[in-house]
């Protein structure tokens, strides 16, 4: 970042990462993001039992956090931490998971900047593997560091489990 010099004043980034945990008011619309983005991969919910769950679950940091991306003050995507993700493996904990930025402002770095961030959180609680599972963003993934751990079939779909050292 540029310094400021005296007299001007400092633009903000367009980009901040926030708690959602302190965005209450955005739970509603992270909800309706993950419901409308992954409603195969959760048939036995409804959106409002969803949406239920998932207000029980989000805490401030750590397992349980999901991270709100604000572009020029706007939600503009989420990503989270949680402790189960993929029914076919229980063991494997904890996961990436909810990554979502609005359509209209994809290829910003903004989910990059979400998933590093959830890594970070990761890191903080200390856990040595991080995983997520993904149907096509693998080379996504992969540019962060992430490593494939297998392919499962999972809702009708192939899917890639991948795994990151959190430590």
């Amino acid at each position: 970042m540029d310094p400021v010099m005296p007299g001007e004043k400092s633009t903000p980034p367009p980009l901040r990462l926030e708690s959602l945990f302190h965005h209450a008011d955005h739970i509603p619309l992270a909800c309706q993001w993950i419901w409308e983005q992954w409603k195969p991969l959760i048939p036995h919910e409804t959106l409002d039992s969803f949406a239920a769950a998932f207000r029980k679950r989000i805490r401030p940091s750590g397992i349980g956090c999901t991270v709100l991306a604000l572009w020029e003050g706007e939600p503009s995507g989420i990503a989270s931490l949680v402790l189960d993700d993929l029914p076919l493996r229980p063991e494997l904990n904890p996961w990436l998971a909810e990554v979502y930025v609005l359509p209209s402002l994809r290829h910003r770095g903004i989910g990059r900047r979400l998933a590093l961030r959830v890594m970070e959180e990761a890191r903080s609680v200390p856990v040595p593997q991080l995983y997520l599972y993904t149907p096509d963003r693998q080379s996504f993934y992969a540019h962060l560091g992430w490593t494939v751990l297998e392919h499962v079939n999972y809702a009708g779909r192939r899917q890639v489990v991948m795994q990151a050292t959190s430590t």
